[in-house]
């Protein structure tokens, strides 16, 4: 004879693993996913991380291998803030690196013959109307010897000229040595730009991008 409570409690039972069994596969898959995500994201962190130290690495020791006239100390914060201004303008650190080489050879106490200063070599005119726009507290010609405002200042003016020329690297690096206006002229009238300069500047910047990269690896497996 059918016995329909044992019928309703074996379905109960079967309903029961079935909830049990589905239970521990969505915590299982939640914790999966949780982890995953978790770990990916705390790779992806620590590869920024890890990239940031090793550019910061090979800056201080292109500075330290440099005369500089600068602190160790000193050296390390301006390398610190060459990453900071680059990333917050948009440029390369290793452009700037290369604006600075050929500008100052690295040298902070730089000053060309036409009056320009440190070691990205602004000239007090422009440094004044940059350090104006960045609310730069100016005491005269003499801020530009302070390393880390003249790579703030003359990184910023890079930058605007980046925007005025629509991002073109060579224009814009002509512009930094020439003047705008000059470059500017030039182009109105169909002449020809100025080259020497922007192609030491690339030149240099090809240089720092084959160091890094080939000293970024070791420095990573370190």
């Amino acid at each position: 004879m059918f016995d329909i409570r044992k019928s309703l409690e074996a379905g109960r039972s079967i309903f029961l693993l079935l909830f049990f069994v589905l239970s521990v596969s969505l915590v299982s898959a939640s914790f999966w996913f949780a982890t995953s995500a978790y770990s990916g994201a705390d790779s992806d962190g620590a590869k920024g991380i890890s990239e940031s130290a090793v550019q910061l690495d090979y800056i201080t020791t292109i500075l330290a291998e440099s005369r500089t006239g600068l602190s160790p100390e000193e050296e390390r914060e301006l390398a610190a803030v060459i990453l900071e201004v680059s990333d917050a303008y948009s440029v390369d650190p290793l452009l700037v690196m290369a604006i600075i080489e050929t500008e100052s050879t690295y040298y902070n106490r730089a000053r060309s013959h036409k009056g320009a200063i440190g070691l990205m070599q602004i000239m007090p005119d422009t440094g004044v109307w940059v350090a104006g726009m960045l609310d730069v507290d100016w005491q005269g010609s003499s801020t530009l010897y302070d390393p880390q405002t003249n790579v703030r200042l003359g990184t910023r003016y890079f930058s605007m000229l980046k925007k005025r020329f629509d991002n073109d690297t060579h224009l814009s690096l002509a512009a930094y040595n020439a003047g705008p206006t000059r470059v500017s002229r030039s182009i109105r009238r169909g002449q020809r730009t100025p080259v020497r300069y922007a192609e030491k500047v690339l030149k240099s910047y090809k240089e720092h991008r084959d160091g890094f990269s080939e000293a970024g690896p070791e420095q990573m497996k370190g």
